[in-house]
């Protein structure tokens, strides 16, 4: 008998129950943009209509729709709200992130966590927002106050990031890895080949795989990063290239 993984087993329950005539919008849990480019391929291919959204434009985890055949676009209302916690802008991502899992809350229920001019926020299922306001009062050895909000009400701050360029002699994984974490190519090699490098949030295991303008690099205990663009070559023929690491 085939044993299938959680992501198979996913795509064929929310495949299945969208193949059946429905009228009513059909909304699923926060996926993390992995899962979203799986399920959004194996819709397509099946003619099934859906969209993804997180609360916010710049989100990254998203809930997922199911269009019913009788609901227009203007008619889709997203089940999600914006739990913020005031206190807690001198926690980091982490914190808030064990708070949240500790109240047993699983991980699909809520999507991004994001700073906001309010505070910290947690999009969440509209249904789970009391129960979260109700569990999270203090997060370490901080007191935080929970507020509900509108998602409308939401706008996120500007991520900060650090800019560099730097001179590489092609654009593999294993060399760009190297020189954005200043570690040498053995080590960088030996990172992707634990599956500790994800590139646009899906892990990489090819140490030779060619990397492209505009890529999202992940590298557990060093970061994340944006390989920008090429900005020029060297007279050497070496690629200049635009880097941005999210601090």
């Amino acid at each position: 008998m085939k044993k299938y993984d959680m992501d198979e087993i996913l795509l064929k329950n929310i495949t299945g129950n969208a193949k059946k005539e429905q009228f009513e919008n059909t909304f699923y849990g926060f996926y993390d943009p992995a899962r979203q480019k799986k399920l959004s391929d194996a819709l397509k291919k099946q003619g099934i209509d859906f969209e993804f959204f997180g609360g916010h434009d710049s989100c990254e985890r998203k809930m997922l729709c199911i269009k019913g055949g009788f609901f227009s676009e203007n008619q889709l209302v997203w089940p999600i709200k914006a739990v913020v916690l005031v206190g807690a802008e001198k926690l980091n991502h982490r914190d808030v992130m064990g708070a949240v899992t500790n109240t047993g809350i699983e991980r699909e229920v809520f999507g991004d966590i994001a700073f906001t001019e309010k505070g910290c926020c947690i999009f969440v299922k509209d249904t789970f927002a009391d129960y979260m306001c109700s569990n999270i009062d203090r997060i370490r050895n901080t007191k935080v106050n929970c507020e509900i909000y509108a998602c409308s009400q939401i706008k996120p701050l500007q991520g900060e990031y650090g800019r560099e360029v730097c001179t590489v002699s092609s654009l593999r994984l294993d060399n760009i890895v190297s020189k954005i974490c200043r570690i040498s190519r053995s080590d960088s090699s030996e990172l992707i080949k634990k599956g500790l490098v994800k590139v646009d949030h899906i892990p990489m295991l090819k140490v030779s795989a060619e990397l492209h303008e505009a890529s999202i690099i992940s590298v557990r205990g060093y970061g994340r990063f944006e390989f920008k663009e090429i900005s020029g070559t060297t007279k050497k023929g070496n690629y200049k290239i635009e880097i941005l690491k999210f601090l």
